[in-house]
C-alpha cells in the first residue's frame, strides 16, 4: 500500500537489467576459497559495486525524506532501484520515514529469492554510519486493515478477511486457505497471487517464507475457520507445537533408535530440487525434513532441529575412471562424524549421474573437515561437493578435494 510514510521500489527486470541479471556472478560468501582466483576477483568487484551503491543510495534517501511524495522523491526512488539493480534485479527496497519518534527504517528484501540472503547480508553489513536508522532484510507484518487496503488498491474490492483456514503438513509448515470467492478476479493465477501477497503481508516475510508451504483458494470448513487477523497467532501456536515435537537431542545421539526407509523419487519430492534433479531412490531416516512438498521455494534447517543442526548433502559425480566404494565411504564417514560428535549420516541416494549422502551436522566447519579427510582416504572422485538444503545457502558449496571444480548451480 502506497502511503506518505512508506516508499517502495523494485529493480526493473527489462532492458539493461536483463543484461545485469545474466552477468550477476555467483560467488560464495560463507565458504571463501583463497585459491579460487576468479571467484575472489568477482567477490571483490561485487563489494566495490556495493560500496558505490551505498554512495548513490544515501543522497537518494535524504531526498525522499526531504521532499515527501513529490517529483524529487519519485526520481530518487528510480535511482535507488537502479542502484540495487546493479547488484541483482531481484532485490527490492522499502523505506519507512519513522514518524512519532521512531527511527527511519530501510528494508532491502530478496523476496522469495532466498539464494540472495548472503548478498543482502553483505550489502547491509557494508552500510555507512546511518546514525539512528534501522536496516532490515525482511518486510514486517502489517495490520489486517493495511492488507485489506492493499488488495482494494490493487483490484478495486475489499478482501473478506473474516474467513481463513490453516492446516499443518507433514514437514511442519502450514497450508493457508482462503475461500474460493474471496478474490473475485477472472484469472485464477492472479487470484492466487493476490492471496499469497495478502498472507505474506499479514505474517511478514520472515514468518511467511519460513513457515508457509502453500497458499490456496478453496473451501474452508466452518468449524476450523478463523479471521485472518488471527493468522499470526495461529501460526505462532502451530510453530510452538511443532518445535516441541522435534527430537530432544541432536540426531547423531539418536542414530541407533531412528527408523530408516527407502523412498522412490515420487515419495522424496522434497529432495528432488534443482541440485538433485537426477535423484531416483533415497534411503533415509524417517524424519520430517524429507517429507512433504513445498510450493513456496524455501527450506530452513532450523525448522527441523532444536539444536542448530544444519542439513546438507554430498553430491558425487559417477565416474568409471574414479570408481570408489560407495558403501565403505559412507560407513567410514558415519563413524568419523559420530566419533567427533559433530553429526551423522541421515540419508543415502542414487541418481542418474550422481550419488548422494545426506548429513545433519551441529558444526558445519568441523563436519566439512571430517568429510574431506574421509573423501581423500577413500579416493572419492574429484567432481564431488558439500552442498546445502537451506535455500539461503543455495550458492554455497565446498569441494571435497582442493582441486574439485565448481559445481553447476541451478536456481529454483
Amino acid at each position: 500500500m502506497q502511503t506518505p510514510s512508506i516508499d517502495r521500489g523494485k529493480s526493473d527486470s527489462s532492458g539493461q537489467d536483463q543484461r545485469i541479471r545474466a552477468k550477476t556472478p555467483r560467488v560464495r560468501w560463507r565458504f571463501i576459497d583463497s585459491e579460487a582466483a576468479l571467484e575472489n576477483l568477482l567477490r571483490r568487484d561485487l563489494r566495490a559495486t556495493i560500496d558505490v551503491a551505498w554512495l548513490e543510495i544515501m543522497p537518494r534517501l535524504r531526498e525522499i525524506v526531504a521532499d515527501g511524495s513529490g517529483e524529487t522523491a519519485a526520481h530518487a526512488s528510480e535511482q535507488l532501484s537502479s542502484a540495487l539493480a546493479s547488484l541483482d534485479p531481484d532485490l527490492s527496497w522499502e523505506f519507512h520515514r519513522g514518524r512519532a519518534g521512531k527511527p527511519p527504517r530501510l528494508i532491502i528484501s530478496a523476496g522469495e529469492k532466498r539464494r540472495l540472503d548472503p548478498l543482502v547480508s553483505e550489502f547491509l553489513g557494508r552500510a555507512p554510519d546511518l546514525d539512528s536508522w534501522r536496516l532490515h532484510c525482511w518486510r514486517p507484518a502489517v495490520s489486517i486493515h493495511e492488507v485489506e487496503a492493499m488488495v482494494a488498491l490493487r483490484v478495486g474490492f475489499v478482501l473478506d478477511t473474516n474467513v481463513c483456514g490453516a492446516t499443518r503438513d507433514a514437514s511442519g509448515s502450514l497450508v493457508v486457505t482462503l475461500p474460493s470467492g474471496a478474490i473475485p478476479v477472472e484469472s485464477p493465477a492472479e487470484a492466487l497471487r493476490i492471496a499469497r501477497d495478502a498472507v505474506r503481508k499479514c505474517l511478514g516475510e520472515e514468518v511467511y517464507f519460513r513457515w508457509v508451504s502453500a497458499v490456496r483458494l478453496g473451501e474452508v470448513a466452518s468449524e476450523s475457520a478463523f479471521s485472518m487477523s488471527d493468522l499470526p497467532a495461529v501460526v505462532a501456536h502451530s510453530v510452538e507445537e511443532w518445535t516441541a515435537s522435534l527430537p530432544e537431542h541432536p540426531l547423531f545421539r539418536l542414530t541407533e533408535s531412528l527408523r530408516w526407509q527407502t523412498l522412490d523419487r515420487s515419495a522424496a519430492r522434497a529432495h528432488v530440487g534443482p541440485g538433485r534433479s537426477d535423484l531416483i531412490v533415497l534411503t533415509t531416516i524417517h524424519h520430517p525434513f524429507v517429507t512433504g512438498s513445498r510450493e513456496e521455494p524455501s527450506f530452513w534447517s532450523r525448522n527441523y532441529s532444536r539444536h542448530g543442526e544444519r542439513f546438507l548433502y554430498l553430491k558425487i559425480a559417477k565416474s568409471e575412471a574414479e570408481a570408489f566404494d560407495h558403501e565403505g565411504f559412507e560407513a567410514d564417514l558415519a563413524s568419523q562424524l559420530l566419533q567427533e560428535h559433530v553429526g551423522c549420516v541421515v540419508g543415502s541416494g542414487f541418481g542418474l549421474a550422481h550419488t548422494y549422502h545426506d548429513l545433519a551436522v551441529t558444526d558445519v566447519d568441523r563436519a566439512v573437515a571430517v568429510t574431506r579427510a574421509v573423501a581423500e582416504a577413500h579416493q572419492v572422485p574429484k567432481r564431488a561437493w558439500v552442498q546445502f538444503f537451506d535455500s539461503s545457502w543455495a550458492h554455497e558449496w565446498v569441494g571435497l578435494h582442493p582441486e574439485s571444480p565448481a559445481p553447476i548451480l541451478i536456481d529454483s
